[in-house]
């Protein structure tokens, strides 16, 4: 499908060679290229060793020997390294197979669901349908149409009478029908064993030999080498490691081409009117222009949903800088883009909305206020991180209509925004004076304010419908921020003191105190001093051994929520919590009972279990959802403590907090240069370590520096702290060797610039 028209993208081939040098040369070379969950080939192939097997199987010493499977009820299941995303091939033995027979496969992340089920992608059924694979002698594979989005396990079986239906249905929202329940269970019925559309059954293989299994790697398509990382992060801490790693391969897991996307089959019918059965999976729906586009989840949804991306645009620029992939999804939501409705003054008010997310969705009016103001807050990050000013120029006239959406919510008797939509990340309680969305738009505000000053500096003229310039919008945004902050703390407002944290609304929710909306008043600075302090200490308090609940989804821990806790801490000083809460809930979500070990979950129960309460089945879960990535930027921005302040990072500040860590060091490139803290602690002193582009400039944070260090115009410092405090060094004259791991941060050269 070609629904999308074309749009300029002036630095494709500029982010996509940023980095410089050779396609295959590690830009930050060491140890740490050990936590890399990225395959080193894009042909991928399982464990060698069999995962699991039932009935009569011979099993070869490696994936690559002959396995047979023997008779009804034989089954076979084969491990990934990690969880991985593409087409499945396989060879079969002629000896062993006859013509027109089939073997059934399923593929899941969770190594709960292994068997001869796949793992949930829609929200009709409990089980997406078993595909039934034709077999051919020599090279099989599953069709183009059935890249399988996500997996870590693939199961092949021959059927057995006695094994489950393909899938099986059950009511999912209380909105659903008796009818369309029916309906469900009806077409099941209907279907026979081996029936893909519309063809006839195929028979059940009697035996069949099977060898060199492997998997044609599709994640990532925007570059060659998935391996080479534009940023790293190596401590002494093995699980944080882990973590920023994992984090980073999520993102790169949930970047997918854009023709492969959209498993919603029955969302998809708005569009394209497939017929296919509840249950069907493919990948075969356009989400977006280009070859590269950053999406909801590898497994499920495969969609461009712009909350994501707030915390996912971070991780993507600190860790692979995949940025073209984050405009695609960009152009997607702005394309779609609505007139506000009759009521609100319709096309000629001088404002649009954004969809609640792109293609299927964005053709019948979706919306949610919160994930409008989150696309906004990615063209912000998009820029920062890329410094694409002709791609700003472009969509400024709609980025302006859209804040101006956001604004004309805000009450001029409160100073705070009323959302209309109940629509957000699957919570409750989204109308109203929301906190999570007074939070949101002081952030956005702040986004907006910086892009019209980056513009204004740049020499671009610009005035809106109602004649305002970039200076007029300026003060009018700045105005709505002091409103914001001015308005939660009013009395009978969102603030509870009694409490310590901020209230849901104030409609029908003034009991429930949310883990995001207080998250995000303490990140954005909507609450500050002994207020943000505060709400931070009772964020903490309410921890559970598997991480922090967010109350706003009873019984859900949520690594999208969790993710903005970890930027409320860091931003009052609470560094410490921030790697605390890290350690407790995405160290559970690598190292727990039924995840992947590899990727980060959606969100799970506060039991532990792996079921995500917003939906009704557990393997609907996606456990590799760009959302819960948070601490791959976090642990770049706030424990190395490296801000990028003006787009490609042409200003900056470094603040680092290692807490706890007694090494610590990582960094990124833009286009622009090398950002790199190095950190070391011994008995003896304390090292610090920096390298900032030529030419920009910035201050240096560290140590009790009254007023920081200027350090300009930039270049590679190094720092020392002694036993008695006092601080030495200066900008270094010689290279360092700052990647070779805890205890070996020096330069070649003591040679300094004494500050």
């Amino acid at each position: 499908m070609h629904w999308l028209t074309p749009l300029r993208s002036s630095l494709l081939l500029l982010l996509a060679a940023a980095v410089g040098g050779s396609r295959d040369a590690p830009i930050f070379p060491g140890p740490w290229e050990r936590y890399i969950q990225a395959p080193e080939s894009r042909h991928v192939r399982p464990n060698p060793q069999v995962y699991y097997t039932e009935g009569t199987v011979s099993t070869a010493a490696d994936s690559s020997g002959i396995t047979v499977l023997k008779g009804q009820g034989a089954l076979v299941t084969y491990e990934f390294a990690q969880n991985i995303a593409g087409r499945l091939f396989f060879e079969v033995d002629s000896a062993t197979t006859s013509k027109h027979q089939s073997i059934g496969i399923a593929f899941s992340e969770s190594p709960r669901f292994i068997g001869r089920r796949t793992d949930g992608t829609g929200d009709r059924v409990e089980y997406d349908l078993t595909h039934f694979q034709p077999l051919t002698s020599g090279l099989n594979s599953l069709d183009q149409d059935h890249t399988r989005g996500a997996f870590k396990y693939v199961t092949f079986f021959i059927p057995h009478p006695k094994d489950p239906k393909a899938g099986q249905a059950f009511p999912h929202i209380t909105s659903l029908t008796t009818r369309s329940i029916a309906a469900d269970l009806s077409d099941l019925a209907q279907m026979k064993l081996g029936t893909r559309g519309g063809q006839e059954p195929l028979l059940p293989v009697e035996s069949v030999g099977f060898k060199n299994i492997w998997v044609k790697y599709s994640a990532f398509p925007s570059h060659e080498n998935p391996r080479r990382y534009t940023g790293y992060f190596y401590s002494n801490d093995n699980l944080l490691n882990r973590i920023w790693y994992a984090g980073a391969y999520t993102l790169q897991l949930t970047t997918i081409p854009p023709k492969e996307g959209g498993t919603l089959i029955d969302l998809n019918k708005v569009v394209d009117d497939n017929g296919a059965p509840h249950g069907t999976w493919y990948s075969n729906f356009t989400i977006s222009n280009g070859t590269s586009v950053t999406t909801d989840g590898a497994k499920r949804d495969r969609m461009v949903y712009a909350g994501d991306m707030t915390l996912a645009a971070p991780g993507i620029a600190v860790s692979t800088y995949d940025m073209v992939s984050v405009k695609n999804a960009l152009d997607t939501l702005f394309e779609h883009y609505y007139h506000s409705s009759p009521d609100e003054g319709g096309k000629g008010s001088g404002m649009i909305r954004l969809p609640y997310a792109g293609p299927p969705m964005g053709f019948r009016f979706e919306f949610s206020d919160t994930y409008h103001m989150h696309a906004l807050l990615g063209v912000y990050q998009y820029v920062l991180y890329s410094g694409d000013f002709d791609y700003l120029k472009h969509l400024w006239w709609k980025y302006v209509q859209a804040i101006e959406y956001s604004t004309s919510k805000i009450s001029k008797e409160t100073g705070l925004m009323y959302c209309t939509s109940g629509n957000d990340w699957l919570r409750p309680g989204m109308g109203g004076a929301n906190i999570e969305a007074q939070g949101i738009l002081l952030k956005t505000l702040f986004g907006s304010v910086k892009l019209a000053e980056w513009l204004g500096e740049d020499g671009y003229k610009f005035k809106d419908v109602k004649g305002r310039d970039l200076k007029q919008l300026i003060t009018l945004w700045e105005g709505y921020m002091e409103g914001l902050k001015k308005g939660i703390m009013g009395p009978g407002r969102l603030w509870n003191e009694s409490v310590g944290l901020c209230c849901d609304n104030l409609d029908d929710r003034q009991g429930i105190f949310p883990q995001d909306g207080n998250s995000w008043a303490v990140a954005t600075g909507l609450v500050t001093g002994a207020i943000a302090r505060r709400v931070s200490k009772e964020l903490r308090n309410r921890w559970g051994p598997y991480g922090a609940p967010a109350v706003e989804l009873p019984n859900t821990i949520s690594p999208f929520a969790s993710g903005f806790e970890l930027q409320a801490h860091t931003q009052i000083g609470n560094h410490q919590n921030a790697l605390d809460l890290m350690r407790r809930q995405w160290g559970y979500m690598l190292d727990g009972p039924g995840f992947t070990n590899s990727t980060f979950i959606e969100g799970f129960r506060i039991d532990g279990d792996i079921q995500y309460p917003a939906y009704w089945s557990s393997t609907r879960n996606s456990h590799a959802h760009g959302w819960s990535a948070g601490p791959t930027s976090v642990l770049t921005d706030s424990i190395l403590g490296i801000k990028l302040l003006s787009p490609l990072g042409k200003t900056w500040s470094i603040n680092p907090q290692p807490g706890d860590l007694t090494h610590v060091e990582g960094g990124f490139q833009t286009s622009l240069g090398k950002f790199v803290v190095n950190y070391d602690k011994t008995a003896e002193e304390e090292v610090l370590e920096v390298e900032t582009p030529e030419g920009s400039f910035g201050t240096l944070n560290w140590g009790g520096l009254v007023g920081g260090t200027k350090m300009e115009p930039g270049g590679k410092w190094r720092l020392t702290r002694g036993k008695d405090g006092k601080i030495k060094g200066g900008k270094v004259r010689t290279s360092f060797v700052h990647q070779k791991g805890p205890g070996q941060g020096m330069p070649q050269d003591a040679g300094t610039e004494e500050l």
